[in-house]
């Protein structure tokens, strides 16, 4: 029961890992205890078959104790190992009922019986400022400005589907590197990128991609049945659809790029002519009045 609660991260409270350990170390005396007395009995048999009488007496004794120390030092090595194992436990993720700070991680607090996270949208306090995490303890930032779903310092301050980059502080989509397996895609679950087999089936949103959801075990696109007002248009994102203005077309860029685009091609085009004169070593004047 202890190793399957390890297995999957549960986390013991004090008097779990007291009386777990302790039967952990009764078990491990016990056991070293008929180990023990076997290899004594084999050692005996052993000793009295090769060694003369007169030496047996002053040989077994040293024999005996010095196997006892060894295995006093053995039992005491494993149970310790297996108290400390257990002593660390995986702090409880945002969401998770506590009782205690401690309980969660140094990021959060424990609020309401559950954890949360000290910088998240419910206890957020720094009026568009950068939020500093501490032991459990949060202080404001005023010479950084932070805009939520952009700007982060951990990964908590990004939306699931987005990690932060500690090198730029900006949330991004970690799923940069294709997948190596066949037919697989890249999701991003908790902020962690996860190569999954795409399949037209699922049983819930993580199995479909970041701009589907599932419905009826097929994922399909949160926008087909999502009406947004006039000049706006549907976006998916994160499995759930929302509406987002639409900019309205900037003619003048537009002019002024393809302007730009056409002289790009007139000045290619002058330099090509430029270059082929050159190659048949005739002045462009000469080439000007074939014409």
């Amino acid at each position: 029961d202890l190793l399957l609660r390890k297995k999957k991260q549960l986390r013991l409270s004090s008097a779990e890992r007291d009386t777990f350990g302790l039967k952990i170390f009764v078990i491990l005396v016990w056991n070293v205890s008929l180990f023990d007395s076997w290899y004594k009995k084999s050692a005996q048999r052993l000793m009295r078959a090769s060694i003369p009488s007169t030496s047996f007496k002053t040989v077994i004794p040293s024999s005996i104790i010095i196997m006892e120390l060894k295995f006093i030092i053995l039992t005491f090595a494993v149970a310790m190992s297996f108290l400390l194992s257990f002593s660390t436990v995986a702090a409880k993720a945002d969401g998770e009922s506590c009782t205690v700070n401690a309980d969660c991680d140094k990021s959060s607090i424990c609020s309401g019986g559950t954890c949360k996270y000290l910088c998240g949208p419910e206890l957020y306090n720094c009026s568009g400022k950068f939020c500093i995490i501490g032991d459990h303890s949060s202080t404001c930032d005023s010479a950084r400005t932070f805009r939520r779903g952009e700007d982060c310092d951990i990964d908590k301050d990004c939306p699931d589907n987005l990690s932060c980059n500690t090198a730029t502080k900006k949330c991004k989509n970690p799923c940069v590197s294709p997948c190596a397996g066949t037919g697989e895609k890249c999701f991003v679950i908790n902020h962690k990128p996860t190569c999954k087999l795409v399949s037209p089936f699922c049983f819930d949103d993580n199995d479909c991609a970041d701009c589907l959801m599932c419905s009826k075990s097929t994922c399909v696109s949160p926008c087909t049945d999502h009406k947004c007002s006039t000049g706006q248009k549907c976006v998916a994102t994160d499995h759930k659809a929302s509406c987002s203005p639409i900019k309205a077309a900037n003619t003048t860029s537009a002019a002024t790029a393809a302007a730009a685009a056409a002289a790009a091609v007139v000045a290619v085009a002058a330099a090509d002519l430029f270059e082929l004169f050159e190659v048949y070593d005739v002045s462009l004047l000469e080439q000007l009045s074939w014409y």
